[in-house]
């Protein structure tokens, strides 16, 4: 009997480091930057001016844009 209650906390002890150990080798592989092409100048948006911080386009008769650069973000 009691060799069967040291074995359960050793396999879930062991489980865990086993998992912790992958994770800690695999996650470098996944957090590194890749190699990308560049994204075409039509495909980046406007350039959204630093002092204001948004950017006003006039769309149509009494119909503008306002935009702030999240919508156009890469990463």
């Amino acid at each position: 009997m009691r060799l069967k209650l040291l074995a359960f906390p050793r396999f879930i002890f062991f489980t865990l480091l086993v998992m912790l150990i992958i994770m800690g080798i695999s996650s470098p592989l996944f957090s590194q930057n890749i190699n990308r092409s560049p994204l075409p100048p039509a495909a980046q948006g406007p350039a959204i001016p630093r002092d204001k911080g948004y950017l006003v386009e006039k769309i149509g008769d009494r119909l503008y844009r306002v935009a702030d650069g999240t919508d156009s973000l890469n990463q």
